[in-house]
Formats: structure tokens, sequence, C-alpha cells
């Protein structure tokens, strides 16, 4: 399968960028609407800033070309290590490398 020259048009018209990167994208949530699931809007109006901006979790919107939020999508990476219980740990194994 092959992209079209419309389809390339189409993605080079977007552009993606981190929901708090912008201040502007504050006010923009407001136009946000999706009859379909309704809690994805609840989501990025009433949550995403202040977790994008607190680095709990990345939240991308992608705009057009008007600057109008078309979608956007979020990611959340969990506790790779428990800090306190394998920090020490951690520190043996980065001394004993050497």
């Amino acid at each position: 399968m092959r992209i079209t020259e419309e389809q390339e048009r189409i993605l080079g018209s977007l552009h993606c960028e981190r929901l708090s990167s912008n201040v502007d994208n504050f006010r923009l949530v407001d136009d946000f609407y999706n009859g379909r699931n309704p809690s994805i809007v609840n989501t990025l109006q009433n949550e995403a800033y202040e977790d994008d901006a607190n680095h709990r979790v990345a939240y991308y919107v992608v705009k057009n070309n008007s600057g109008e939020i078309l979608f956007y999508f979020s990611l959340k990476c969990g506790l790779l290590y428990d800090e306190f219980l394998e920090g020490d740990r951690l520190l043996d194994m980065k001394e004993n490398w050497r």
C-alpha cells in the first residue's frame, strides 16, 4: 500500500505539539468536540493541561493549518523501578561495573 499524494498533502498540513508548550492551547481546548466520546473531551478540557504541565502525562495535540485541534494523544510511562527499594542496588551495580 502506498501513500497517495493527497494523503501526503493532508499529513503535511498537520502540526503536532506538546499541549503545555503553547499557552494558546489552554484556550483552544475549549473548542474541541467529539460527539462519539464526550469523556475524551472532558479529559482534554479539564485535566490534560495541568497533567501535562506537571509532567504526570505527556499530552500532544494535532492541529490543522487553521490552528484547530483535530485530535490528541497522550503518553504515560509507568514507574520503571522503585527508587527507594532499588536505588541502592543500582548504585552498587554501577560501582561494580567500573
